[in-house]
């Protein structure tokens, strides 16, 4: 049997369904045109007063005020469309003072009511100095900004800004309108006291934001002030709750919002305006405005003009307060005033120092009533015997007089200070004249530390030849300690009397001064003194390569000296190549190659080192170099080239390998140059003989094949052949493959082919051509620069 259901059953259940579509549909808009028995979280100074307005702060200054819509809404389903929504809200600022207000409103998406821990002023009781910027906040806002906050980057102090989790804004733009009737933008003044209406509208298919304002009763105008494509799904969780929020600073606004409407699911309703409360009215100021404050003004001056005054009488006598006592009165010596020595030491400044010694620092004066000179020694009580000196000098001075005696003129005490004052002695201690330095005005230009040549002294022993590690043609090297850093040095001494001794030193700290690169020696500074000139570099405890190569030092293995090669020929490449001028080092040789405690060659003595710009023409200059190692277009020209120093590395591998000098007269007549001895052993197919007997064949002969080949090819008599040091380094280090088409026809139609890296084609030389390598070592013999 069917049952038919009673009409007011049926009734009942559209009433129900209704009622739940209603509050669905208030949970998710609501429109106030007032706030009287609106349904708002307030808190902070937020109040609603009896005719309906909101007031979010008052005139207290440093304060917060929030009102947010009590329910929820929920924003964030897996549906775009579901982001969007529109608000428009009617507010007005009224400041306490025209023109100087607190800092704004912000209409506020948040996850939460409660800013506990938010700050006032520029961050708008929403955030605070820590979570700033934090994306776990999820929070949105529109400010309505009056003060300019360079930590924020604002724009102006009169602004509207879209803020993501952050007070500095994604967009903002100054207070405006678009006026379709002008066709322009005209401004609006936040703090006029006049109220404005906000439209905000965001569209979650186009992730776009718009921002609209307009004075009341304008209509919307149909430009917004603001239009930025943002992706809110990140930020907006679900729920999330929509309100305002308001903070003040050291001055102070009344806030207040006078209607609001919000739409989660379409466009907002349009407020009423002629519902919308009144709301008070800037005061104006009874009588002059500025009366109270500028009297408050000129008595806050006044009090603090004679607190400095007072301040400054305080510090002037304490500066120049002094100490007497009772016994003081039985001694000879004048007593002097404080303020006299101030003065005649010019505060005891850097500049009047003599000297330093262990009770204290010697300072150059002049009384500045008698214009003498004088002397004052100036002790602290911190010296360790200070007092105790300062009471024995007077008494055993006071009423000493002799020619050969400093005559104590007189002293000072005060306060954590004892001073003596002597005659002035122009020509200074005797110690000074034995460190004595010299120092011109070019020293200013360049890098290095200089160092005191009494350090240099102490670190030598005195130049003792017990600290000799070697003597050049320029001057001997001594192992040094730092006295205060305890620093490894080596110190080059050169004399005057060295052939080119002052041009070569200048040389040398102008090139190395700022010359960076593992293999090279660093130049840690230098000292200038009559008749001596020194450099100060890292120490090189293994010292010379020559040492190894030829004297009784642990014989190097082959790795080891494979890779002194390519250190060496990667310090030209910089110096040629990668410093900002062009270095020609002039002497690379085993001798001048120095070896720290890990055996890796350095490139060392810039003694006859010359500097030029990249593409500069190079001058000639006199030959100088080291016999066997000088390119023989050097010889002929005097023009020193980048190809001249890889001539010198030519040779300086061929040393390396061979484990011999480039010249040695005592051998037979054969074998007495290097670079014809191993053509001569390439030509009979034997090039690997020439290799170092030390070395007992414990070597790659690939590589030393190569080291070979490549030293006869920058020791190319014709400087257009030979690699650069780039070249070189790629050889080296297997970037490049060494042309295999270097033949030596030694049956009569010699040539000499190469297959440079700067060009394709293949090069040929006639069998003459080869005597090149030959006459390159004949015609060093006939220059020696040391």
């Amino acid at each position: 049997m069917t049952t038919t259901p009673k009409p007011v059953h049926f009734l009942l259940l559209i009433y129900v369904c209704l009622k739940t579509l209603v509050l669905a549909q208030d949970e998710n808009q609501f429109i106030y045109n007032g706030f009287q028995g609106a349904n708002l979280h307030l808190d902070g100074l937020a109040q609603i007063h009896p005719n309906g307005l909101l007031q979010l702060t008052d005139t207290s200054v440093l304060r917060t005020g929030h009102a947010f819509y009590q329910l929820p809404i929920k924003f964030n389903d897996s549906l775009p469309q579901t982001l969007s929504f529109s608000t428009n809200f009617v507010f007005v600022m009224v400041p306490e003072y025209p023109d100087v207000s607190g800092h704004g409103i912000a209409f506020t998406i948040s996850p939460s009511t409660n800013f506990t821990g938010a700050f006032e002023s520029e961050y708008l009781g929403l955030l605070n100095p820590t979570n700033n910027g934090l994306a776990s906040n999820h929070l949105l806002a529109i400010e309505l900004d009056t003060i300019k906050n360079r930590g924020f980057n604002d724009i102006d102090n009169n602004h509207v800004g879209i803020d993501v989790n952050n007070l500095t804004s994604n967009d903002s733009a100054p207070a405006s309108y678009y006026s379709s009737s002008e066709g322009k933008n005209k401004t609006l003044k936040l703090i006029s006291g006049n109220p404005i209406q906000v439209w905000i509208d965001y569209d979650g298919m186009e992730s776009l934001l718009n921002v609209t304002l307009a004075p009341i009763p304008s209509p919307k105008p149909n430009r917004p002030l603001l239009s930025t494509h943002i992706d809110l799904s990140p930020i907006l969780l679900d729920p999330m709750y929509v309100g305002f929020s308001s903070s003040t600073g050291a001055t102070a606004t009344n806030h207040y919002i006078l209607g609001w409407s919000f739409n989660k699911s379409g466009k907002a309703q349009s407020i009423e305006i002629s519902k919308l409360p009144p709301f008070p009215h800037q005061r104006k100021p009874r009588g002059k405005p500025g009366i109270s404050i500028l009297v408050s003004l000129v008595t806050t001056i006044i009090i603090l003009i004679i607190i400095i005054f007072g301040v400054v009488c305080c510090v002037r006598r304490k500066k120049y307060e002094e100490i007497q006592e009772d016994w003081e009165q039985e001694y000879g010596p004048q007593r002097f005033s404080y303020k006299d020595l101030y003065k005649a030491t010019k505060g005891f400044q850097s500049t009047e120092l003599l000297g330093a010694g262990g009770f204290g620092k010697v300072y150059r004066g002049v009384l500045p009533s008698s214009k003498e000179l004088i002397a004052v020694k100036k002790i602290s009580h911190d010296s360790k015997q200070g007092m105790r000196e300062f009471v024995a000098e007077i008494v055993s001075m006071g009423r000493l007089r002799h020619r050969n005696l400093v005559r104590l003129l007189g002293y000072c005490r005060r306060k954590g200070e004892l001073l003596l004052v002597y005659d002035y002695m122009p020509n200074g201690s005797l110690d000074k004249k034995k460190y004595e330095e010299i120092q011109e005005d070019w020293e200013q230009e360049y890098g290095p530390q200089r160092f005191s040549y009494k350090d240099l002294y102490k670190a030598t022993k005195g130049f003792q030849s017990t600290e000799l590690l070697g003597v050049g043609g320029f001057g001997k090297v001594y192992r040094g300690v730092l006295p205060s850093s305890k620093e490894l040095i080596a110190v080059k001494k050169i004399s005057h009397d060295s052939r080119q001794g002052m041009r070569e030193f200048v040389a040398e700290i102008v090139s190395m001064g700022r010359l960076r690169h593992r293999n090279l020696v660093r130049l840690l500074g230098y000292c200038r003194r009559k008749g001596e000139l020194l450099l100060v570099y890292d120490y090189m405890p293994n010292g010379s390569l020559d040492k190894f190569l030829f004297g009784s030092e642990q014989e190097l293995n082959w790795v080891q000296r494979y890779q002194i090669l390519r250190g060496v020929a990667s310090a030209l490449q910089y110096l040629h190549e990668e410093w900002e001028q062009v270095v020609l080092h002039r002497d690379v040789k085993a001798s001048n190659v120095l070896l720290d405690a890990d055996l890796n060659g350095r490139l060392g003595d810039f003694g006859l080192a010359r500097l030029y710009d990249h593409g500069e023409n190079l001058e000639t200059t006199n030959v100088v170099g080291t016999l066997g190692y000088l390119a023989p277009e050097f010889s002929r020209t005097g023009q020193a080239t980048t190809s001249t120093d890889v001539y010198s590395f030519g040779a300086f591998m061929l040393e390396v390998a061979c484990g011999r000098k480039p010249i040695e007269t005592r051998r037979l007549p054969e074998e007495r140059v290097l670079i014809d001895w191993v053509i001569e052993n390439w030509k009979q197919g034997a090039i690997l003989e020439t290799s170092d007997p030390r070395l007992r064949g414990e070597y790659l002969k690939e590589e030393m094949e190569l080291v070979l080949k490549l030293g006869l090819f920058c020791s190319h008599t014709n400087a257009a052949v030979r690699p650069s040091m780039r070249q070189v380094v790629q050889y080296l280090d297997g970037d490049a493959l060494f042309p295999n088409d270097i033949l030596l026809d030694i049956v009569g139609i010699s040539t000499l082919g190469v297959r440079n890296e700067a060009s394709p084609e293949f090069v040929s030389f006639p069998s003459s051509v080869l005597k090149g390598f030959h006459d390159s070592a004949s015609s060093s013999l006939l220059h020696s620069g040391r």
